[in-house]
């Protein structure tokens, strides 16, 4: 099963134990030199909008609308755990960051991305192309297995590893919720 990354924006948190809903999954902690997913990011319902950490092997189980995980137990601090801080100290993001090919040909910027959630790992980025004629109309896509690099304010991708296009009809691109029609390119 994949997903689109915002698709799960204010997705709820449950735990499997207690059987609580703790709050909205934030975002996702990607390792940048694998891929994988190795924790969530979780906004708890409380006056301040705190943010708590999960490790990922505390994920049990992921629905359409919801996100389990074991416990209560296993919230915690964003420093809590290593190789969590060490990414989120690093300040690496996923989303709206500039894509470049090998030849230092800047592509554009990352719109979206898709999780496979059976391996649990970054399966395509979703760029919004920077050639301004196609702005509105389509998105390039840009398998996992052609990402070369993940660093901070960067992406790098093999040249020629645009495969398909995703192109929105006009009459739906005013629309906050895009459908994904793709086409092969």
């Amino acid at each position: 099963m994949q997903k689109f990354a915002s698709e799960f924006k204010t997705t709820n948190v449950v735990t499997k134990r207690e059987k609580v809903i703790v709050g909205n999954l934030f975002d996702f902690v990607i390792n940048p030199d694998s891929g994988f997913v190795i924790g969530i990011i979780i906004e708890i319902f409380d006056k301040k909008k705190t943010k708590k950490t999960v490790n990922v092997s505390q994920v049990v189980g992921i629905g359409a609308d919801f996100v389990m995980i074991v416990s209560l137990d296993d919230l915690a601090e964003p420093d809590e755990i290593i190789r969590i801080k060490e990414v989120l100290d690093s300040d690496i993001k996923i989303r709206n960051t500039k894509v470049y090919n090998q030849n230092n040909d800047y592509l554009g910027k990352v719109k979206d991305y898709t999780l496979n959630f059976h391996t649990m790992s970054l399966n395509r980025l979703y760029i919004r192309p920077a050639n301004m004629l196609k702005v509105i109309l389509e998105d390039l896509v840009i398998p996992r297995n052609d990402i070369i690099k993940i660093e901070k304010n960067r992406i790098i991708v093999r040249s020629g590893a645009i495969k398909q296009k995703t192109t929105y009809p006009s009459s739906i691109l005013k629309s906050k919720s895009v459908p994904r029609k793709t086409e092969t390119a």
